[in-house]
């Protein structure tokens, strides 16, 4: 797969788990754990392999202000903390959400919240529980980046 057209690629690694998204040249992906929180890895076309976090809960990937790919994800076991790191960089920030939540959590790829929501790439979704199947409208959230990453 390849958004630019190029030569198709892929990565068969049993240490890699799910698909987070695509930056570039770059799948971001969570590593092969049981359970959460997992590493976020980024895997180039050379299958080079860099972990960008540590432990993380649910992920979502959207865009800064620059245009710069960011993985947003729950700090460990904290869901009223959300982290964001820079896919091209070291930039790293935290931000509490509490005053967001009200039951909700930061909505994962589809194959991890049982749904999916269409959203600019500039936003990030919040939903019951970080799910999206039968859920009202009215219960999500669209959270634009800027209000997460300073």
């Amino acid at each position: 797969m390849d958004p630019e057209g190029r030569d198709p690629w892929s990565v068969a690694d049993p240490s890699h788990g799910d698909l987070i998204g695509v930056a570039g040249d770059q799948l971001l992906l969570y590593a092969a754990c049981g359970g959460s929180p997992c590493p976020i890895l980024a895997v180039d076309r050379g299958g080079r392999t860099t972990t960008l976090v540590a432990e993380a809960g649910p992920a979502s990937i959207g865009t800064d202000a620059g245009g710069r790919a960011v993985v947003f994800f729950e700090e460990g076991q904290r869901p009223d903390r959300l982290g964001a790191v820079t896919v091209d960089g070291p930039s790293r920030v935290a931000t509490d959400l509490h005053h967001y939540l009200d039951g909700r959590r930061l909505v994962p790829p589809s194959t991890r919240a049982g749904g999916a929501v269409e959203r600019r790439s500039d936003q990030i979704v919040l939903g019951p529980d970080g799910r999206v199947v039968t859920t009202a409208a009215t219960d999500l959230v669209l959270l634009p980046v800027s209000e997460v990453q300073p």
